[in-house]
């Protein structure tokens, strides 16, 4: 390419790691700038060219003089887990002040919270509290980062890798679990699962050919896309005996190892999904929320230490989770615009309030920002060398 622009080249007919210098021994006085353009090309071969894989720089200025030095950003995932250990207090608790339940460890400071899973699923990290700052612009519009957790993305990965889930800060619209003649809570079938992986991310799914779907007031953009990948959801559900009295580990252990209702699947592999009624549960300050299943008959205590203490509430209507209420086909669980959680009540076939849930690819990075609500953090993707 020969044009007044260029700069400096670097020929190769291979994508290569290695490092290429374009120019060196370059003096900047004082507000001087520079304009380099960077031109990336794939070679025309003259036959089919399948296009897989992904084609990524990462451009960097060092300086020899003490001057603007660049630095690769790191993994959110990175990000989050310096964040918590920042160095500030951390209070460990056990849910429900019970030395037989699971402990959490908590950094006020950050509002984040240190959970170990066990053997199978690791220690995550989940924002909780009121008013945490996790703000993510993503899709054009404010999300919120749910948890950094190791993800499988299939039923044979047996490794997994640390990802972030999303959570969208506002509602796309009210719509129902399935809308079927025969209406189920069975996650793979349901209409809302059609209508968040086809309309919502604009992708094709053949068995949701056959169904009739409402559009959507929303949809991901192909940036939004391509930050994101499928994940492994899990399906667990809880009866009319069980549900009012789990507490937040009690709702995790429940979806990832209970049966969904009848000889519905109890996995599902997807891009879009909604929270867990354990996502709840954990993003309240447990060092104050020390009541079961979030469903309590002191209302005033419920307001002012569990739901006011949860970033995940929403205090304009009821919203819809993914997992399934075991004992009847007709209801999936809800949060509830009292703070309750439930299963045995929300019927499938309800209008509640839907906010898409996503998982990130684990090599995506935090560009900028701090996490506020004025400074949400901005997302991309770039591999050092």
């Amino acid at each position: 390419i020969n044009d007044s622009r260029t700069l400096g080249t670097y020929d190769s007919n291979t994508a290569t790691l290695d490092e290429a210098i374009f120019e060196e021994n370059k003096t900047f006085a004082a507000n001087q700038t520079e304009t380099y353009y960077f031109v990336i090309w794939i070679d025309e071969t003259g036959e089919i060219q399948e296009d897989i894989g992904d084609f990524r720089a990462v451009i960097e200025f060092d300086s020899i003089t003490g001057g603007l030095t660049s630095t690769v950003r790191p993994l959110l995932t990175t990000y989050i887990d310096e964040l918590y250990n920042d160095g500030s207090n951390i209070t460990s608790v056990h849910i429900a002040d019970d030395s037989s339940k699971q402990e959490v460890h908590l950094n006020p400071n950050q509002g984040l919270m240190k959970v170990d899973q066990g053997d199978t699923y690791g220690e995550e990290y989940r924002y909780y509290g009121a008013t945490p700052n996790n703000y993510v612009r993503y899709n054009n519009e404010l999300w919120r980062i749910i948890s950094s957790s190791k993800v499988f993305s299939s039923e044979s990965d047996t490794t997994g890798e640390q990802r972030i889930r999303l959570i969208k800060d506002t509602s796309i619209g009210n719509y129902a679990t399935d809308t079927d003649s025969t209406p189920t809570n069975n996650w793979v079938d349901a209409t809302l699962m059609c209508q968040l992986n086809t309309m919502y991310y604009n992708d094709t799914i053949t068995m949701c050919s056959n169904k009739t779907l409402t559009s959507l007031n929303d949809s991901l953009n192909t940036k939004a896309k391509s930050l994101i990948d499928n994940a492994l959801w899990y399906l667990g559900g809880a009866t009319n005996d069980t549900y009012r009295g789990l507490y937040a580990d009690d709702f995790y252990n429940m979806e990832k190892n209970n049966p969904a209702y009848g000889t519905d699947p109890t996995r599902w592999i997807g891009k879009v999904g909604l929270i867990y009624p354990s996502d709840y549960a954990y993003a309240a300050d447990l060092s104050v929320c020390k009541k079961p299943g979030f469903y309590m008959v002191d209302e005033d205590y419920r307001v002012e230490l569990c739901k006011g203490t949860d970033w995940l509430y929403v205090n304009n209507g009821d919203q819809r989770a993914i997992s399934p209420y075991s004992s009847w086909d007709g209801a999936a669980f809800a949060i509830y615009n009292d703070g309750s959680v439930s299963g045995v009540t929300s019927l499938v076939t309800t209008t509640l309030i839907v906010r898409p849930v996503v998982v990130l690819n684990s090599n995506v990075r935090v560009m900028g920002g701090d996490g506020s609500i004025d400074r949400p953090y901005t997302l991309g993707v770039r591999k050092s060398s």
